[in-house]
């Protein structure tokens, strides 16, 4: 999938002065349908897929491209899926 996904970085900054990052719904949202569907397979409980677990993903995937400011390889989508998503998702047997 991620390799299908065109990334544009669009940084508006209101006059509040904070930033405000577009662009990223669409792959926010396929991600979040995803788990969604391995969720409803039983591949992970939904009770453990909240709000704030998806705010870690997408905050990870906000960091990697706009503070290194480069594209996303591979290697960091199989760390931030192996190394922080699932352990935050799967429980222990």
């Amino acid at each position: 999938m991620h390799s299908a996904v065109c990334w544009e970085k669009h940084i508006a900054t209101s006059t509040a002065g904070t930033v405000q990052v577009t662009g990223f719904d669409p792959l926010f949202q396929g991600l979040t349908d995803l788990l969604n569907d391995a969720s409803r397979r039983g591949e992970i409980s939904p009770a453990r897929l909240t709000p704030v677990v998806l705010e870690v993903l997408h905050a990870l995937i906000i960091k990697r491209i706009l503070l290194e400011t480069r594209n996303l390889t591979t290697k960091d989508i199989t760390e931030m899926i192996d190394e922080v998503l699932l352990p935050l998702l799967v429980t222990k047997a």
